[in-house]
């Protein structure tokens, strides 16, 4: 068993507390029932990502078996592809967001576009372009900058959650 360091830790208590105020709002919610419940699937399956590191693991398979055929030289741009594309699909999912849930609570909309840019957060590192990681992963104090992100938007979602909590009460 690996020990978990600061940044996945603060990983962890951002997107853990956020998946649990998203689960009261969820559980007050009077509509947007199945938005609240994916909000908090995702932010579950984020905290649990910042511990496990499964796409660390993605990236070592993509490496070795790119060496195994010496591409790895060759793997500059396609990761530049990929991050367009995982940017792009970020904005798209955004902009539908913002298109079907227009009729919802500025809330539902806000935890969803925390929660999206959290995903396209992780879609970019996963890619692990050398020259992002080394923003990404840069201390600032005893935390990468990632895991300062990471709180950011686990914060955004947790206090869009709260604010839909107090709009909900009867």
């Amino acid at each position: 068993m690996s020990v978990i360091n600061a940044t996945q830790f603060v990983g962890i208590v951002a997107f853990g507390i956020a998946a649990v105020v998203s689960t009261l709002a969820w559980r007050a919610a009077r509509d947007a029932r199945r938005h609240w419940a994916l909000i908090v699937i995702v932010n579950t399956l984020l905290a649990a990502e910042c511990g496990m590191g499964v796409r660390h693991r993605l990236h070592a398979f993509a490496t070795d078996w790119l060496m195994a055929r010496n591409l790895y030289g060759a793997r500059h741009m396609p990761q530049e592809y990929l991050i367009a594309v995982a940017a792009a699909v970020g904005l798209i999912l955004a902009l539908a967001i913002v298109v079907r849930a227009r009729r919802r609570s500025v809330e539902c909309l806000a935890t969803w576009l925390a929660t999206i840019l959290s995903l396209v957060l992780f879609a970019i590192e996963t890619v692990s372009l050398h020259s992002i990681d080394a923003v990404f992963y840069r201390p600032v104090g005893s935390v990468a900058l990632i895991g300062w992100l990471w709180l950011i938007l686990g914060s955004a979602t947790a206090l869009s959650a709260r604010a839909e909590l107090r709009h909900n009460k009867p």
